[in-house]
């Protein structure tokens, strides 16, 4: 059984993190409410240069802004905020 790491936020925190876990083999989910965000990543660019393009191609990684493909994720991983 393979593991699904899910992770929220695509930002300068998450994406680098969903990056080292899709290079570690891990069927990575990556959420965030941002739809440009998410489209600007599906096709393969990353406006803020946190990770280089050709990383954002990895076969094991479904970008997504609907919460319920997190569902297959085995752990969640998040930024947590300080209120």
């Amino acid at each position: 059984q393979s593991r699904v790491i899910a992770v929220i936020g695509l930002g300068y925190l998450g994406l680098p993190v969903a990056n080292g876990a899709a290079r570690s083999s891990f069927k990575t989910v990556r959420f965030d409410i941002d739809k440009e965000r998410v489209a600007e990543l599906r096709a393969g660019h990353d406006n803020t240069r946190e990770v280089e393009d050709a990383d954002l191609r990895f076969a094991s990684i479904i970008y997504t802004t609907d919460p319920a493909e997190m569902s297959v994720a085995n752990f969640l991983l998040s930024r947590c905020r300080r209120p």
